[in-house]
């Protein structure tokens, strides 16, 4: 059984800026079988890598312009021995989990919101958690 993930980043066209340094990194879990995992090409030529130590596919990109979006794919074969490690509680077959990571630079604007749509795939549930995490750096300092 084959499962695909794929995840569209769109820069608001409102922004000031266009975002920087953008990296896209997905975790592949256990429940799949890291020497399937398949990056697809996507149409704006950036190429992604998968690093099977970590078990981490990764895109990067330079810029993203203000108002466009890009998508990103992969697809992996779920192993059909692994144990069930999501608090499945019934013992039932159970999707993987695959947590999301999105970092970039961004001068002139700030996020202000997060859009997440999902939709069932064949028949299979999507469930979806956020956890949201900032972090800042300061860049310069005025004298006292």
């Amino acid at each position: 059984q084959i499962c695909k993930v794929t995840v569209q980043i769109r820069s608001n066209i409102k922004n000031k800026g266009n975002l920087q340094n953008v990296t896209l990194a997905i975790a592949v879990p256990l429940s799949v079988i890291g020497k399937t995992v398949n990056v697809l090409p996507n149409y704006a030529g950036v190429e992604g890598m998968y690093d099977d130590l970590k078990r981490i596919i990764r895109w990067k990109m330079k810029e993203l312009r203000k108002g466009s979006s890009i998508a990103f794919s992969a697809e992996v074969a779920v192993s059909q021995n692994a144990p069930v490690i999501d608090g499945s509680k019934d013992g039932r077959d159970s999707l993987p989990n695959f947590p999301v990571m999105l970092r970039c630079v961004s001068v002139e604007d700030t996020v202000t919101s997060v859009e997440v749509d999902f939709r069932e795939l064949e028949g299979h549930p999507v469930t979806f958690n956020v956890v949201k995490q900032c972090s800042f750096k300061l860049l310069h300092r005025l004298p006292p």
